[in-house]
């Protein structure tokens, strides 16, 4: 990732520079590049290795067969929702091939009054697959 750090900057000089319209379409290539790297999928651990908060609430939601809340949430908190995967950070297809749908399910409860829902999720796959975010989908942990 550094190299593409340096790698972008370099290009950035050399287009103040020359001002070469080639060199800008390198720059935003570079630029995207390191984008991708920073978010996205960054691995995967099991339930236990993640924080006790996202502990519960998996073991919360799989007790109801993702099937929408579990008992002891509050008013306001949402599970169930369809989660578009707009950025492609999950995968789009199963191991046979069938598009994969995702759906988001809040970590924490909603605490009234506040100015929305904060930004942990768990979202799961028509497969079966979990993953957690802590940043709002810009960054996923596979959950085994």
């Amino acid at each position: 990732t550094l190299d593409n750090v340096s790698d972008a900057s370099k290009a950035l000089k050399a287009v103040d520079t020359v001002g070469d319209t080639k060199d800008a379409l390198k720059v935003a290539e570079a630029a995207d590049d390191v984008q991708d790297t920073v978010k996205g999928l960054r691995g995967t651990k099991s339930i236990d290795e993640l924080p006790q908060n996202v502990q519960e609430a998996y073991k919360g939601y799989d007790g109801v067969d993702w099937k929408g809340n579990y008992k002891g949430q509050s008013t306001g908190t949402r599970a169930g929702k369809r989660f578009d995967n707009d950025d492609l950070y999950l995968p789009e297809l199963d191991s046979s091939g069938n598009k994969i749908t995702y759906k988001e399910y809040d970590v924490n409860n909603y605490i009234p009054g506040s100015t929305g829902r904060d930004s942990q999720r768990l979202v799961r796959g028509s497969d079966g697959s979990v993953y957690y975010t802590w940043n709002h989908y810009d960054n996923f942990i596979k959950v085994e």
